[in-house]
């Protein structure tokens, strides 16, 4: 076993894993209270998740912070085509052994002939998907660490990520043809969706501020709407997905990711 864990207590169970080729073992300990406890910051913020700015956090002094989106899959997207395309050129070599054209559905029990260039190829994409999410991995650990020993209070709204990446639902015009659903520009904001991993650095966040007793507050999106109402004056003011910016009759005017995290603010406050 090599590496060191955060915490020293009495090993429960243990559990071995295998995971993109690497083994792994995950131990349980039992541990005092006192020893899973973590330091606690003071003051309170809020933040909003989005695509482009990670997390823009609300401080409650007035001034507003921003964190960047490292974008971990997109960067190894060209390398991730690269691969898939020549899986797909084995793939269609392979097949042609077995008698079948390259569109060909491979028969049920049929097994697939897997040469070592393809093998090599399979543990090549594991690799990149791999590092990606220990990437990801570590970044929202250093991250929700972080926030929950700056802040005593933290609050954000609650994510549906099934609702906000499904995918959009087919069109039909009166002579039954199918109209533009905008399918494919919703893939690829999924895809940056799914990469950024909301649910899993909420997850993160909760657990951490447990261990700090910091309070950590998930707003009901459909009854607060942070992304609608003005932090303001509390009206709603509605916007569509492409307006970037929060303009209300009372002169507030900000951009609308700073509107959501002052309104979570306000809300939790």
């Amino acid at each position: 076993m090599r590496g060191k864990g955060r915490f020293s207590g009495v090993p429960m169970t243990a559990k071995v894993l295998h995971k993109s080729g690497k083994w792994y073992l995950s131990v349980t300990l039992e541990v005092a209270a006192q020893g899973v406890a973590r330091p606690a910051g003071t003051g309170a913020a809020a933040f909003d998740w989005g695509v482009t700015t990670l997390l823009t956090i609300a401080l409650q002094d007035g001034s507003i912070e921003t964190i960047g989106n490292p974008r971990w899959l997109k960067r190894a997207l060209e390398t991730l085509k690269d691969l898939q395309r020549a899986v797909s050129i084995e793939e269609i070599k392979a097949k042609k052994t077995i008698g079948l054209g390259a569109a060909d559905p491979i028969p049920k029990g049929t097994k697939l002939p897997i040469t070592k260039k393809l093998r090599r190829l399979y543990a090549q994409v594991r690799a990149v998907h791999g590092k990606v999410a220990r990437q990801r991995h570590d970044f929202y650990h250093k991250l929700s660490a972080l926030l929950v020993s700056r802040f005593a209070f933290l609050g954000t709204e609650e994510l549906a990520v099934a609702t906000m990446t499904r995918r959009p639902k087919k069109k039909r015009a009166e002579d039954c043809a199918y109209l533009p659903s905008g399918a494919s520009t919703k893939s690829v904001l999924n895809r940056s969706i799914l990469d950024a991993a909301p649910h899993k650095f909420l997850m993160m966040i909760g657990s951490k501020a447990v261990e700090a007793e910091t309070l950590f507050m998930q707003a009901n999106t459909k009854t607060l709407k942070p992304t609608q109402r003005c932090h303001r004056c509390g009206c709603l003011v509605p916007k569509t997905l492409a307006d970037r910016m929060h303009r209300c009759e009372c002169g507030c005017v900000c951009g609308r990711d700073e509107n959501s995290a002052q309104c979570l603010l306000r809300w939790m406050l």
